[in-house]
């Protein structure tokens, strides 16, 4: 188990938080970088090293937690925590799956012209997926950063431990590795307002606006989505099925949030998700003997399923086929989103190129994809992150029988919620009907 340390409270009145000096590390960067321009492009030397200095802790954390955590726990347990575990996942992607279709709704009525037509889809390369989930040789799988089987490979172990007899005799080494890595990752994220300092003032320095102006639609549509995703649907989720005020949720994982949006990287905030987990719980007084292992366990293992930074590519094919005049029918959304959801257990790169064929989109949108993954990448891992956090906070709770299904709350949740959505796709579409110029005729 992960041991947490609570940060000293000397001076707290004016010292100020580490969410607090990451975002005036973002702003003095992005102002650097849209003053000096090109002379700070350098600066992303320095981002690189931060970035892979949060990853230094992350595949052995995955590897001692995910060990420990399954150890600790009875076989009945272990089953218990992958069938609720599993529905509680089921769940968050539904309700993912609604919103995605839901903010295609805004896109403005245009006769659109099909600006990119070229029908053959781009060769991608295929991955191995023997080699992505099969650890046949975990020294191979750990040099090459493959977190599928460095995953089942420490399921593995950890499963075998709950049947071994003097199994107590091991698992404080695992503990005592957990607080070590712990100790580690909180004294790099301490580094995290210079690191996000070089990553923005690089970014704001070198970035192009040429291709912004023909895909606003796209652009305003997911960032509106996203910022509403992580300011109430899914704190608010939480906060109506576990009892647990909104602004603890939502404060609770604030500096892992800003981490992950000011990075572009979820994979290095799993150590500082699982102890903000922790935290929560313990400061709700909702955790018991079950849950550290829990959170120990889920945090590792969601990071392999679709997120909802995944899943928001979903959103990127329909405005592909609403900016090529392509006709989206309702077999059609409900193939894209049980086909989406299934190829993007893999890379983004090699779904959507498969998505668009499916669907008949011509191929060049692909590239405006990746133009597009400049602006709505960090967005991206921002939901990502926020996947991990709910799925491990709910999957907990319905663990060790913390979920409290009040009806009321459950109910002014979802009135709000589909207030909120209505309300973002009529502004929207009053917006986009406003500022999206009418396109050329097709003859032009």
């Amino acid at each position: 188990m992960i041991c947490y340390h609570p940060r000293p409270t000397t001076n707290d009145s004016i010292a100020m938080t580490l969410s607090a000096r990451i975002f005036v590390g973002l702003g003095a960067g992005i102002v650097t970088g849209l003053f000096f321009g090109e002379l700070v492009a350098d600066l992303k030397l320095f981002g690189d090293i931060f970035v892979k200095l949060l990853q230094i802790t992350v595949l052995p954390y995955i590897i001692v937690s995910l060990i420990a955590g399954f150890g600790r726990m009875q076989m009945q347990q272990a089953r218990r925590l992958a069938v609720r575990g599993s529905l509680v996942l089921l769940a968050i992607w539904a309700l993912a799956l609604v919103l995605v279709f839901t903010a295609g709704l805004a896109f403005p009525d245009l006769d659109t012209a099909s600006f990119f037509g070229s029908p053959a889809p781009e060769e991608t390369e295929q991955p191995d997926l023997f080699e992505l989930y099969l650890p046949a040789n975990i020294f191979y799988s750990l040099s090459n950063n493959l977190v599928p089987a460095v995953v089942l490979f420490s399921i593995f172990v950890g499963v075998a431990l709950i049947t071994v007899e003097d199994k107590h005799t091991i698992l404080p080494v695992f503990d005592g590795l957990a607080a070590a890595l712990a100790r580690i990752n909180g004294a790099i994220v301490q580094l995290t307002p210079y690191g996000i300092f070089a990553i923005a003032a690089a970014a704001a320095g070198t970035m192009t606006v040429e291709e912004l102006g023909r895909v606003q639609v796209y652009l305003v549509t997911y960032i509106s989505l996203a910022l509403l995703i992580t300011f109430w649907v899914f704190p608010g989720l939480v906060a109506a099925l576990s009892g647990i005020p909104f602004r603890a949720v939502l404060g609770t994982f604030r500096d892992a949030l800003v981490t992950a949006f000011a990075t572009g990287n979820q994979f290095v905030v799993l150590p500082q998700i699982a102890e903000n987990c922790k935290e929560l719980l313990r400061r709700q007084r909702l955790d018991d003997g079950e849950t550290a292992s829990a959170v120990d366990i889920i945090v590792p293992v969601s990071f392999n399923f679709p997120s909802l930074g995944k899943l928001l590519v979903l959103l990127f094919v329909t405005f592909a086929a609403w900016f090529t005049d392509t006709e989206l029918g309702t077999g059609d959304r409900i193939a894209l989103a049980f086909n989406g959801l299934f190829s993007l257990f893999g890379s983004i790169n090699v779904a959507v190129p498969y998505l668009l064929d499916s669907l008949r989109i011509p191929a060049d949108m692909f590239q405006l994809f990746m133009v597009t993954g400049i602006v709505v990448g960090r967005f991206g891992a921002m939901l990502a992150a926020l996947h991990i956090i709910v799925l491990s906070v709910l999957g907990t709770l319905a663990l060790s029988g913390g979920l409290q299904l009040r009806w009321p709350a459950v109910l002014r949740y979802l009135v709000l919620t589909s207030a909120a959505m209505l309300t973002m796709v009529a502004c929207l579409r009053i917006y986009f009907q406003l500022f999206v110029p009418e396109p050329p005729a097709r003859e032009e």
